[in-house]
């Protein structure tokens, strides 16, 4: 009797061991988009501050195909386009920032961006 109870004692450990297992790799897929993103946009980030604004732009163009509704991504990049002298797409990716919605302090970035853009559209039409 000790032995058919060691017996299921053990299976049921390694029932439970399985289901554990199984548990993580699902939840581990599900927040693996999630962890990419968030290293897409550090390594963006790290790539602006370094002025590789190119390098830059690949990390933000693959965070937003992960999460199309962060509106810092789209910030970000609009301002690696700026750099690179990609003005209207800089200027779709400062919209689209204000459009998905910013704190307060960044809107205004954001917000004076564009008024630049506008008043300097026919500097930027020669570049």
């Amino acid at each position: 009797m000790n032995m058919i109870l060691f017996i299921n004692c053990k299976s049921f450990i390694e029932i439970l061991r399985l289901g554990f297992v199984f548990i993580l790799m699902f939840l581990g897929t599900r927040s693996a988009p999630a962890d990419d993103f968030t290293n897409l946009l550090v390594n963006a980030n790290g790539a602006y501050k370094e002025r590789n604004y190119e390098l830059s732009l690949e990390y933000y163009n693959k965070a937003i195909e992960i999460e199309t509704n962060d509106p810092f991504a789209y910030l970000g990049r609009g301002s690696a386009y700026e750099h690179v002298k990609q003005f209207d797409r800089a200027e779709n990716d400062f919209n689209q920032a204000i459009r998905i919605g910013l704190p307060e302090k960044e809107m205004q970035q954001a917000h004076k961006e564009l008024d630049l853009f506008e008043q300097n559209k026919p500097y930027h039409a020669d570049k």
